[in-house]
């Protein structure tokens, strides 16, 4: 059974495991699940012994924000894709709302009718649940990256990074020993002017 409450803490060897399969891409496109896939096609991921929707975790992975008893929509409508950009929290009325909105319901009676929803009725601004119910909105000290840093996927445990926790630390030990710039650094390993800046000022790769 997949759970729609809190999150467990994922390992830093977990992270890794979940990032490893999904097919990142760069065109902006989906990033589609590579691992097992329910009766409805979302990606399920094992962890601590249960099964957890991936679209969920990624979701965690990327913004700190635990979605508790939230659902997590896809903008982009496809249940497999794992991309942070594509995923948005919801409520049931949310998510069934703008389902119909994009002529994804069937049609039946009720409110739920697509001949009645209209894409006006989609819940957003001030009528969005985020909004109405801003209590249940974790921020500030509540916000799971303060509440659990631990499950943040951080430098290289993130799928997009090109260096190493220790890569890092060579990289601040030889700009400070002086004679080389940050350009130069830029191209000894790879990455841009700004990446290496930003490692060095500390506004990136802090934890190390």
């Amino acid at each position: 059974m997949v759970r729609t409450t809190t999150l467990p803490i994922l390992t830093a060897a977990e992270i890794t495991r979940f990032w490893s399969k999904v097919a990142i891409t760069h065109d902006g496109s989906c990033w589609l699940w590579q691992g097992s896939l329910d009766q409805d096609g979302y990606g399920l991921f094992k962890v601590q012994r249960t099964m957890r929707r991936a679209h969920r975790i990624a979701y965690f992975l990327a913004t700190g924000i635990d979605p508790g008893p939230f659902l997590i929509c896809h903008s982009c409508d496809t249940p497999g894709c794992c991309k942070p950009s594509d995923l948005f929290p919801g409520t049931v009325s949310d998510n069934a709302l703008d389902a119909s909105a994009k002529g994804r319901l069937a049609s039946r009676a009720g409110d739920l009718n697509p001949s009645r929803v209209h894409p006006e009725s989609v819940q957003r601004g001030d009528e969005h649940w985020s909004r109405r119910m801003p209590e249940r909105v974790a921020s500030g000290d509540r916000n799971g990256i303060r509440t659990h840093p631990e499950r943040i996927a951080r430098g290289e445990q993130l799928p997009q990074a090109k260096l190493t926790a220790e890569i890092v630390r060579t990289i601040r030990t030889t700009y400070a020993a002086g004679g080389i710039s940050h350009q130069a650094l830029a191209e000894r390993y790879s990455v841009n002017r700004q990446t290496i800046s930003k490692i060095i000022t500390g506004h990136s790769w802090s934890h190390v």
